[in-house]
Order: C-alpha cells, then structure tokens, then sequence
C-alpha cells in the first residue's frame, strides 16, 4: 500500500492565458489543473507514458468548478491536487486553485476512467491506484460530480466544428476546448455583464476533428445569479456529446490592476 500525497504546481498567469477582462480564462485554469493532475498521475506511476505504453488513456467524464477570483497577468497561483475517490472503474481528483497567501481562487473536482484506445471501452483500475491510499483531507468540493439535467425549453443553438488544433494525444476532442465551445453559446448580453462563477459538465461521447455540432443554450433566471443550461450535439448522429450547467453573476474586482500586457506600436 503507498500513500498519495496533495500535489503542487506553481506557475504564474501567462499574458496567453488572459481573457478580455485581462483575467485568465476559464479554459486555461482548467488546462492548469490538469497539468498538475497530469504531474502527479505521472509520479503515482499511472501518468500518460505509463498507460499509453499499454493502449490505455486517461478519459474525463465529469468536471465541476466554482471560481471566487480569477487571477490577473503575472500573479502567482498554486494548485494542489489529490486523489479523491475511487471505485473500481472510476477515480475522482479534487482541487484547489491558490494565490501564494492561501487565498482559493477556485475548487474543483472531476471524475475520470481509464479508456482502452483499441477497443474504445473504459477498463478497471490498475493495481497501482487500487492500492494507493488516498490523502486524508477534506473534499474540495462535497459531492463530487453529477450529470446536470437537460430540461429543453426555449433554447438558442450555435453550429461548431472541430478542428485539428482541438485535438489531444488521443486523437479525439480534448475536453478543454468543449469549454471553448460552451462559451460560444452563452448570450452576448450576458457574457459582457457577468462572469461564469460555477461549472458542471458531464462528458457523454468523444468528438473527432471535423465533426459539426450543436450548442444548444436554456437561460434560467435568478435573484442573484443566472443559469445556463447546455447540452452539445453532434450534428450528423445527433449524439448527445456534453452537457453542462453554468452559474453567472455580476463582474467582481480583485488584487490586480486588470489589464494585460500590450503590443508596442509601429
């Protein structure tokens, strides 16, 4: 038996990673993330290398996040990360986004199975996590992950196509640029006034470049914030790829001036 420990990765915020409020996006924080969970898999002995070497993948199949602050240019940012949960064919890894005083910027939680890539079906857990005992610390997040619920109603649609550059080591849609696609669907009104606070999406089917989809878009108002509920589709099978739940509210401001780096003229 081994003991998983909390993982961490320093990095600060890159000009690449800002979005137009000179903040970094919602994608980037998720690639961060991953990154770190990337690093740790890799220490555990179950990273990348270690499962491609026997046609095996790590797969995302759900992703909650809730955003306090996001960090601006240049500010430095830690991420911890540990497993989390485990079934037999299911392994959850928590989150936490930091600045260097301890302040969370963010939580988060997702869901993952390992994928044999020939046959494309998930596969048990190796020995190698079944026997890790897992950190002692709180959940980032109580709960974990679930499959938000898709109502239907009064929605909007924005067509997408996938692209080369959306794809991972796989060979399939990386789940980062769903968020890409997502963020297509939110209304142009909401999105200049407001700011995405917390994130539920449930991965249902794999993408492959040149596939057309569907972002289908129901906007649920509230007191405080306001709701969006997505689903993403694929145009030619009308497969059900994604679906997803945002909550939105007003701009806050944080530490940082909130402008970014700019190109010299001439």
């Amino acid at each position: 038996m081994r003991l998983s420990t909390v993982h961490r990765l320093r990095q600060a915020v890159r000009a690449v990673e800002l979005d137009v409020r000179a903040r970094m996006g919602i994608r980037p924080m998720c690639d961060l993330l991953q990154e770190a969970a990337s690093e740790h898999a890799a220490r555990l002995g179950v990273g990348f290398a270690e499962l491609s070497g026997q046609g095996l993948a790590w797969i995302l199949t759900g992703w909650r996040l809730e955003v306090a602050r996001r960090p601006a240019w240049r500010e430095e940012v830690v991420v911890e990360t540990w497993p989390s949960a485990r079934t037999d064919r299911t392994a959850d890894r928590d989150f936490l986004l930091l600045s260097p005083e301890e302040e969370v910027l963010a939580r988060g939680t997702s869901a993952w199975m390992i994928l044999d890539l020939e046959r494309r079906r998930p596969v048990r857990l190796p020995g190698a996590l079944k026997d890790l005992v897992l950190p002692e610390v709180p959940r980032a997040l109580e709960g974990g992950c679930s499959r938000p619920a898709w109502r239907g109603g009064d929605a909007t649609s924005v067509e997408v196509a996938a692209r080369r550059a959306d794809l991972d080591a796989n060979d399939h849609v990386r789940n980062t640029a769903y968020l890409d696609w997502l963020a297509e669907g939110v209304p142009e009104a909401l999105f200049s006034r407001s700011e995405l606070r917390a994130l539920e999406v449930s991965f249902r089917a794999e993408a492959r470049a040149g596939a057309r989809v569907v972002v289908e878009t129901v906007k649920e108002e509230g007191p405080e914030r306001v709701a969006l509920r997505q689903r993403v589709v694929e145009v030619s099978t009308a497969k059900e790829l994604v679906l997803a739940r945002s909550d939105w509210a007003g701009v806050q401001e944080g530490p940082g001036d909130g402008t970014g780096p700019s190109c010299p003229k001439g």
